[in-house]
């Protein structure tokens, strides 16, 4: 049976991301920077041939690395999921907006 409180409320109990799990994701996150970095024209990962698919990319790096920012280190992973779905929607949204302008303005030349 589950503690309870003064109040009469079940405690419950958290769960946190230890030392290990948090210095695997600042690796990873450090990985995915790289490569972002390196995918950047006059850099060495990046290639002519990537040109179209360029934007695409590095929103789904982005959206990779915010997801693992979000889960870990703001603890998403161990609350309620309606959280994870309020930033899920946000992400989306902002996405979707960023797509947006870019495909209204691709034609312009400045």
């Amino acid at each position: 049976m589950a503690q309870r409180n003064e109040t009469m409320e079940p405690t419950r109990e958290v769960h946190k991301a230890g030392p290990k799990t948090c210095a695997l994701v600042a690796v990873v996150l450090a990985v995915i920077t790289a490569i972002e970095v390196g995918l950047f024209p006059g850099y060495p990962l990046y290639t002519e041939a990537l040109r179209p698919v360029l934007v695409p990319l590095f929103l789904l790096l982005g959206a990779g690395k915010f997801a693992l920012v979000a889960s870990f280190y703001m603890h998403l992973k161990y609350d309620t999921p309606m959280f994870a779905g309020i930033f899920a929607f946000g992400m989306t949204v902002g996405a979707s907006i960023v797509i947006s302008v870019i495909q209204l303005f691709r034609h312009f030349h400045f």
